[in-house]
């Protein structure tokens, strides 16, 4: 998975035989994505965005699961992630 300042985060299949990659799964913002987190099931992700945004998305099922668009006064915690 990557993110940058062109406003896109970028999920990929490799192929571990041809060590070949594919995207799986694109999440868009209107500005850029400053943070990525991974669920420990490798099933769900959490994404931020300068555009004062947050969301999860379902890489099974390549969905938007939630979306928060007043990142400044939410008080959601990166530690939901934690699986401790």
């Amino acid at each position: 998975m990557t993110a940058s300042d062109d406003h896109l985060a970028y999920f990929f299949d490799i192929n571990t035989e041809t060590k070949e990659s594919t995207i799986q799964y694109t999440i868009n913002h209107k500005k850029e994505v400053v943070g990525l987190a991974l669920h420990p099931l490798n099933n769900l992700v959490f994404a931020a965005s300068k555009d004062k945004t947050w969301s999860f998305h379902d890489l099974h099922n390549q969905s938007c699961v939630l979306i928060n668009e007043d990142f400044a006064s939410s008080d959601f915690n990166l530690r939901l992630f934690n699986h401790t």
